[in-house]
């Protein structure tokens, strides 16, 4: 084990690179191969968060859990959530979670806000500003749903499944259907 180097900076413990005030602060000494840099990235990691990539402030700060081969870049992506594993957000806020009992897997989010209120949903692919960002009171928990372009699908409820909307503001409409294809604005 490498001892710890300025743990206000940085701190490099096991295989895992910290940086960042805060970062990492809470990171269980057997997690393993991660990359967490920005103030409050990572801050929250358990024995089992291993293999991942958090850059940017609180990326990834309050993932518990088994969290495993996660990308997450930009303010808040991935911020929060148990379990979440082989994932990739890009952009400020996507694949934020609804709440920390957030376990979505396999997902997709690029884009400012993109999958940002994902519940335990998985298989979603958002590409784009607000793209299946889910409604703010509950967020939404259904799988495999696509959104590419400007707010698609972008009202999804607790439930819905399966849609796939492309287009600027497609299938904004839909809050809770499942398999609906949309295709335009």
């Amino acid at each position: 084990m490498v001892p710890p180097i300025n743990s206000c900076t940085g701190i490099v413990v096991s295989t895992n690179l910290v940086l960042g005030t805060n970062a990492g602060a809470n990171l269980d000494p057997s997690a393993t191969s991660n990359v967490i840099l920005g103030n409050e990235a990572g801050m929250e990691g358990s024995s089992t968060t291993q293999k991942n990539v958090f850059i940017g402030d609180s990326a990834g700060e309050d993932i518990t859990g088994t969290s495993r081969h996660n990308v997450f870049l930009g303010l808040q992506a991935g911020m929060q959530g148990t379990g979440k594993t082989d994932n990739v957000a890009l952009g400020f806020a996507a694949l934020k979670g609804r709440s920390a009992a957030d376990s979505s897997d396999q997902s997709i989010a690029i884009g400012y806000n993109a999958a940002n209120l994902s519940l335990n949903a998985s298989d979603t692919i958002a590409i784009g500003y607000n793209a299946v960002a889910g409604n703010g009171s509950s967020g939404f928990s259904g799988d495999g749903n696509i959104g590419i372009g400007n707010n698609a699908i972008s009202n999804l409820g607790s439930s819905g499944a399966y849609n796939t909307a492309i287009g600027y503001y497609a299938g904004q409409g839909i809050q809770s259907g499942d398999a609906n294809i949309v295709i335009g604005s």
